[in-house]
Parts: C-alpha cells; sequence; structure tokens
C-alpha cells in the first residue's frame, strides 16, 4: 500500500512538470505548441521539456540584464544538462528543484537523448546572448544549426527515430528557421536599437544600420532581406527534395516548417519589408493548415 502511495505521487510529480513545460511552450511559440500538439503521443511530453528547455535558456537575456546574472543562468543550465542521466553521482538541487530540469532529466532518460545535442544549444545561446550581429551569413547558419538543428535532432529522438536521412532534413529545416527567425525578430530587435543581420550581407547590399533602426526599409534593406530568406528557401527546397528518403513517421517532426513557408511567401507578397503590418498580424487559420499538412503527411 505504501508503495503504491509513493507511486502515484511520483506520477502525479511527473504529471505536472510536464504540464508546466507545455504552459512555458505556449507562452513562448504559438507554432511549436501547435505542431508538438500534433506530434505521436508517446512523443509529445517528451518534446514539450525539450521545447521547455529551450525556451528557458533563449530568454535569459530577457530575465537577466547584467552580465554576471547573465553568467550564472546559464551556468545553472549548463549543470542541469551536466547531471541527466546520471552523468554525476551527485544530482544537483536544479533537477529536484525546477520543474523545466526535471522534466527534462526525465525525457532525457526515458528517450536516451543524445546530451551533447543539449550542451550545444546552451553553448550556442550563451555565446549569442549579447545579441550582437553575426559576422557572416555561415556564421547565422551555424547558429542555427547548434540551436534549430539541434532541436529536431532531439524531437526525432523522443519519436524513436535515430535515422541518417532524416538528420539530414533537420539540419536544412533548423537552418532554414533559423534565419527566418533572424528576420521575424527584426521589427522588435531594432526597436531595441539592435541590428543582428549578417554583416557580410549588409555590406554587400549596402544597408546603413540606422534605416532599419528608424524603420526605414530602403531597396538596400530588402536587397538584404531577400538574400537570406532566399537563402532559407534553398535550405527548405533541399529538405524536400530527401523526404521521400525519411521513414514515414518521421515527417511530423517537420511540421514547423509549414509555418517556415508561410512567412516566406507572405514576406515576398509584401516585397521583402520584414516591417510589414501583414507579418505581424497572428495566423488565425494556421492550426488548420497543420492540421491539414498532418493529415497529408507532406511538409516541407
Amino acid at each position: 500500500m505504501v508503495l503504491r502511495t509513493v507511486n502515484m505521487a511520483g506520477t502525479r510529480a511527473a504529471t505536472n512538470v510536464f504540464a508546466h513545460c507545455r504552459n512555458v511552450v505556449r507562452q513562448s511559440s504559438r507554432e511549436h505548441y501547435l505542431t508538438t500538439m500534433l506530434l505521436p503521443r508517446t512523443a509529445e511530453n517528451a518534446v514539450f521539456a525539450v521545447r521547455a528547455f529551450n525556451a528557458q535558456i533563449s530568454r535569459v537575456r530577457d530575465e537577466a540584464r547584467e552580465p554576471g546574472a547573465v553568467k550564472m543562468r546559464f551556468l545553472f543550465w549548463n549543470d542541469v544538462v551536466n547531471g541527466l542521466k546520471g552523468q554525476t553521482t551527485n544530482p544537483t538541487s536544479a533537477l529536484v528543484a525546477h520543474p523545466v530540469a526535471k522534466a527534462l532529466d526525465i525525457t532525457a532518460t526515458q528517450h536516451n537523448l543524445t546530451v551533447s545535442f543539449l550542451k550545444q544549444l546552451v553553448r550556442a545561446r550563451e555565446a549569442h546572448s549579447d545579441d550582437s550581429p553575426f559576422q557572416t551569413m555561415k556564421d547565422a547558419e551555424n547558429y542555427a544549426e547548434h540551436t534549430c538543428s539541434s532541436l529536431y535532432y532531439l524531437t526525432l529522438e523522443c519519436m524513436g527515430i535515430r535515422d541518417q536521412h532524416a538528420d539530414h532534413v533537420a539540419s536544412h529545416i533548423g537552418r532554414a528557421e533559423g534565419l527566418v527567425t533572424l528576420l521575424r525578430g527584426l521589427p522588435h530587435m531594432a526597436s531595441q536599437g539592435k541590428l543582428r543581420l549578417p554583416l557580410d550581407v549588409c555590406a554587400k547590399h549596402g544597408v546603413v544600420q540606422q534605416d532599419v533602426l528608424r524603420g526605414n526599409i530602403t531597396p538596400a534593406v530588402q536587397d538584404a532581406v531577400h538574400a537570406i530568406a532566399s537563402e532559407a528557401v534553398l535550405h527548405l527546397n533541399t529538405a524536400r527534395s530527401m523526404m521521400d528518403q525519411i521513414p514515414q513517421h518521421a515527417r511530423t517532426c517537420f511540421l514547423p516548417s509549414v509555418c517556415l513557408n508561410l512567412y516566406l511567401n507572405q514576406l515576398l507578397a509584401v516585397d521583402f519589408d520584414p516591417m510589414h503590418p501583414t507579418l505581424l498580424k497572428p495566423q488565425g487559420l494556421l492550426p488548420l493548415r497543420l492540421l491539414w499538412a498532418r493529415f497529408r503527411n507532406s511538409y516541407p
């Protein structure tokens, strides 16, 4: 009787931490919340844990303004990752006290996650936590690989899929997502007096930083945005060409590509003006678009 009570308490605790992760993702990314809800039930909680972890480390800079505080937050999450899957004989209190950390620990153990992907994710987020611009397009793509692509690799593992072709698709869609995120974040970053577009692209097209910060979308800015968007489209096209090589049940992992295509098509329609009001409106039909893509099992 006592053992049964303990097991029930443990089950309730696990349910609570995953419910917390679900809420974190819902608040941080409507698109990833919706796409994760459409994953197989066996993977859903695990992916919410991974996505919630990403949300936590993504907003470190927003929650801790002082450099010392930022460093301590990342140190905390590094300790969490280093303590996963019994990697240490002295588990940190973070794994016990923080619901996202606890959910991630359960997920990493149950699904045998590759911890190096999580470490790579933290390192990349910390290295770019100052929101400084990327020096080159390649730097921006590498950052996308270490962050967005890592999340897709982990999602595949949560789904029980370890397939080389699926990993290749994940790499390309992750890189596309990173570039699209860069463009989508431009209005917000500009409002804070920051510009993260790759410097080599800006220099090539003659972008004047103050134009962007003032919301003055010149032909030079449109050309630079077009160049970045074109690179994202190239990655999506490459991923699309490889879809027939991956397991059918792996395709659901890449539902977010529907959102990427939608944004890129809208960006084209407004002549590559990243601050056009159309791009800032929520997509009311997005749930239906995702359901249709899920039904057809065809994306990106």
